[in-house]
């Protein structure tokens, strides 16, 4: 809140802090260390070695100047300024400017033509008339300017000769990023999203409805009468008790047997929608949105009362028969149980009963170790977790005469669904891995433990896949429904680990640090830019604990957090709508950033971007089909005729002319305001000639083959 407040007054950003890179992450990627920041935990390092012993909060200047004077340490780095963005020049132009100033109480007044250089030493200042004003800085910045220039090669050297303590460098290393992967947790469909994974052929229409596959049918119409079913192509299958044929899985109470394979055959969809409304308990048929055809080798439809009572909960269903939910994956291996909205006697419940110190769990806010196979959910999926469950208790006391499983009341809230087991499932894999919620998060992501995402084969760099509930897989997926094209049997639970083996996952997690705090050694090798083999030893990872009774537990960390529900819970790109608005609330941003550069953010938009979006546009629509907006046959080049050669229909383009070029008025605009180099407007200006020859020039005529006989 404070700082939405005082954003449409920020002019310039400064500083952006520093970031946690851990060493695990050096080694996984087999990149030299770095030399880090001048931080607290390396000066506490460096004292401890010199025989001191840490004070309990940050120093003042005085007593830090009395510690690094008594153990030969550099300055503790809360009195350390970013003395090496200063050139030699600037150094002594700040020493003319502070011989000018004057003392103000317990601070400093400079004149204002010091405010660059404050602002590139990283020293707050206050506007204090014709002056600005410096407060419990003022100290240890005055005494390392000193009175008179002194000797060195580089204004470290100088400033540490003035101070007569080691000034250390406090950002040596400066990184860019660019943005990491928006969030996400939202539930999974398909295009369109069906319902079933039952066919209902052309008579559904565009948006594959039953209910007007029904209308085509009229009601006193029976199979043996021709011309008066539905044309479906699905598998065709007979009942062993009353020997009647049907589609249906399932028909007087037990599964029914294939008879004939797939092929195109008229069906009286009538009476297998009111057996269906029969067996599932209803009266009254919902809209339900079905599939034109199944994909897979048998065309085995699914049961028509499952997708009855999905849409009595608008739930929408995947490819293999089961509901998912979509969420980015980040790595977690402590929480408090406040965090995550569960009382002291749920935790203990959930098997929670002693902290990461050993001590009993009495308080919601003792940190605990998380389990390996937990999970924390985004609170979004609360709402469609009630609903599935509630759809699959409906499903074992209709269609299979069973007792109700979630048992969920009337009032129900998500938290009635911690304990409950779950499927965690990446895409390009056929594997699901056993997972318990135990609470939710107000994040649009899932917490998990590193090993449970490595067992996904996800690494923990904001990777998404999906969850869903243990006992909707159970009963839901089958291999009969999933497609034969490419792909197919990929993202589909075929099999689930119920155990996880730290030895068999992906070896990526193997490189996380346990180490509660860094060795000395460790940040001098870093400042020298070794390679992290060379201080392997001086590591705790998780390779070093594997099959030891260790491995799944007690895992340190150097730094602690605050909540997990701490900070945005929504990015800015994610709110905003178009790419237009993306784009300039990115170069918005960029200008008020000391640290970027908005004409290079601009060219890299444009180039990497804007401008293959519009090439790949304009090739898809040279390139593309059409479909017949009556039958929705499609053709992958334009017929001779100008309507469907099948039904006479009208043609349509699966691409639009304003999809070509729906960037280019953006990018000709970012390239001018940012002046762009040269060669980046001329490439583009050579796109919107080739968007012109192609849409919109006027020469080109359209013409029918009478012309050229």
């Amino acid at each position: 809140e404070a700082a939405e407040a005082v954003a449409p007054r920020i002019r310039e950003v400064v500083d952006m802090g520093e970031v946690l890179i851990p060493p695990g992450e050096f080694l996984e990627n087999n990149h030299a260390l770095v030399p880090g920041s001048w931080c607290v935990e390396w000066w506490e390092a460096e004292l401890r070695a010199a025989g001191g012993e840490p004070p309990g909060e940050v120093p003042d200047f005085r007593l830090a100047l009395a510690i690094s004077q008594q153990h030969g340490v550099p300055l503790h780095p809360a009195c350390t300024f970013l003395w090496h963005d200063l050139s030699l020049d600037e150094l002594a132009q700040l020493r003319q400017l502070a011989a000018v100033g004057s003392r103000d109480g317990d601070g400093f007044l400079f004149p204002v033509e010091a405010q660059p250089l404050l602002l590139t030493l990283g020293v707050p200042f206050a506007p204090a008339g014709d002056s600005l004003h410096v407060g419990t800085e003022a100290d240890a910045l005055l005494h390392c300017l000193g009175d008179a220039d002194a000797e060195g090669d580089d204004v470290l050297a100088q400033v540490s000769a003035t101070a007569g303590v080691e000034i250390r460098a406090k950002a040596p290393t400066r990184l860019g990023a660019s943005m990491g992967r928006p969030e996400k947790a939202n539930e999974r469909r398909m295009k369109p999203p069906p319902h079933v994974l039952f066919p209902v052929g052309q008579a559904g229409g565009p948006q594959r409805m039953l209910n007007k596959a029904l209308e085509s049918q009229p009601s006193q119409s029976r199979l043996g009468r021709p011309g008066k079913g539905v044309m479906l192509e699905a598998e065709l299958r007979y009942c062993r008790e009353c020997s009647r044929e049907t589609l249906a899985i399932h028909h007087c109470d037990q599964r029914t047997l294939a008879k004939e394979p797939a092929r195109r055959r008229e069906v009286d969809l009538r009476a297998e929608v009111e057996a269906a409304l029969r067996h599932a308990g209803m009266g009254v048929l919902p809209l339900v949105k079905g599939v034109r055809s199944m994909m897979s080798a048998t065309r085995t439809p699914e049961a028509l009362e499952k997708g009855l009572l999905r849409a009595r909960y608008d739930l929408r269903v995947y490819k293999d028969g089961t509901l998912r939910y979509d969420m980015m994956n980040l790595p977690l291996t402590q929480f408090r149980p406040a965090e995550i909205g569960i009382s002291v006697e749920r935790a203990c419940e959930l098997g929670y009963t002693h902290d990461t110190a050993g001590n009993e769990l009495k308080a919601p806010d003792q940190l605990l170790e998380l389990k390996v196979q937990d999970l924390i959910l985004s609170r979004r999926a609360g709402d469609w977790l009630l609903r599935v469950a509630r759809f699959i208790d409906d499903e074992l006391a209709q269609l299979y005469g069973c007792d109700r499983f979630y048992r969920l009341p009337e009032a129900a809230q998500p938290e009635d669904l911690i304990g409950q087991l779950l499927i965690c499932l990446s895409p390009h894999t056929s594997a699901g891995v056993l997972a318990r919620l135990i609470g939710f998060t107000n994040a649009r992501a899932q917490y998990g433990h590193p090993f449970l995402h490595a067992a996904k084969r996800r690494n923990c760099d904001g990777d998404e896949d999906s969850i869903l509930l243990l006992l909707d897989g159970l009963l839901n997926y089958s291999e009969h429904f999933l497609p034969t094209t490419r792909g197919g049997t990929m993202d589909v639970p075929r099999v689930l680990s119920t155990r996880i083996d730290p030895a068999e996952i992906d070896s990526e997690a193997y490189n996380i640090g346990l180490e509660t705090q860094l060795p000395l050694e460790f940040y001098q090798a870093a400042a020298r830019g070794k390679h992290p083999a060379s201080v392997r030893e001086l590591l705790n990872t998780v390779a070093d604990r594997l099959e030891t009774p260790t491995q799944y537990q007690d895992f340190g960390f150097t730094h602690a957090t605050g909540d997990l529900n701490d900070g945005p819970h929504v990015s800015r790109y994610v709110v905003l709508g178009t790419m237009q608005e993306k784009s300039q609330a990115t170069l918005e941003l960029a200008q008020r950033l000391r640290a970027s550069d908005p004409a290079f953010v601009a060219e890299r938009t444009i180039e990497k971007h804007l401008m293959r979006d519009l090439v790949g546009n304009l090739r898809a629509f040279a390139t593309q089909g059409v479909r017949c907006k009556k039958c929705t046959a499609k053709y992958r080049r334009p017929p001779l005729r100008e309507s469907c050669p099948k039904c006479g229909g009208g043609l349509l383009l699966n691409i639009s002319r304003a999809s070509v070029s729906k960037y280019r008025q953006l990018a000709r605009e970012m390239a001018q305001r940012y002046e762009a180099r040269p060669f980046i407007q001329q490439r583009l200006e050579l796109v919107f000639q080739s968007i012109e020859d192609t849409l919109e020039n006027e020469e080109i005529q359209q013409t029918s083959l009478g012309a050229f006989m």
